[in-house]
């Protein structure tokens, strides 16, 4: 299929999965010092998807200004277009 819209931002996804056994542990160790949040089933599925690189080109959740600017204008203030607020 050659007629596909290409997707924003990128043509491949940017996953934020750790693969390095070591570097994976280091980063275990330190969340343990974290606080925890409560999160809901959709907010779970949007870290997992965050994680997995579907949000691409987004590389984090939204701050509050871009959230208001997705809202309003469809649009990040990076001009990342066809969002939704990407929220915890």
């Amino acid at each position: 299929m050659t007629n596909l819209v290409a997707p924003h931002g990128s043509d491949i996804l940017k996953p934020l999965i750790i693969k390095d056994k070591s570097e994976k542990d280091n980063v275990i160790t330190q969340s343990k010092k974290l606080h925890q949040l409560k999160l809901n089933s959709a907010a779970a599925a949007n870290a997992v998807m965050l994680a997995a690189g579907y949000f691409t080109p987004l590389e984090g959740y939204m701050n509050k200004k871009d959230a208001l600017s997705v809202s309003e204008n469809m649009v990040t203030t990076m001009d990342y277009s066809g969002q939704f607020p990407l929220l915890i």
